[in-house]
């Protein structure tokens, strides 16, 4: 998604002292200074991915109204994907 404007999250395989089928299951933690916020979570944790940090972009140029469907009134970036959080 180009409106992130950048990574997001990052697996560093270096921290782990083996490699298991839960790291390449996986995106990664969020890098210092982003959030990813899973909205309107199902009964397992499922819903879609939100992003916040100064990596995304600030908007449609000249089209607030797209950027309203996109960034919501907290800040948050809605990709429209599924995601969930985990350890």
């Amino acid at each position: 998604m180009s409106e992130t404007s950048g990574p997001q999250t990052l697996v560093n395989v270096m921290n782990h002292s083996t490699v298991d089928d839960n790291l390449y299951n996986s995106a990664g933690q969020t890098l210092s200074g982003t959030n990813i916020i899973i909205d309107n979570p199902d009964k397992d944790g499922n819903g879609e991915m939100c992003f916040k940090g100064r990596n995304r972009f600030v908007g449609y140029h000249n089209n607030l109204q797209e950027t309203r469907k996109t960034i919501d009134s907290n800040g948050l970036l809605h990709s429209g994907d599924i995601g969930k959080l985990d350890s």
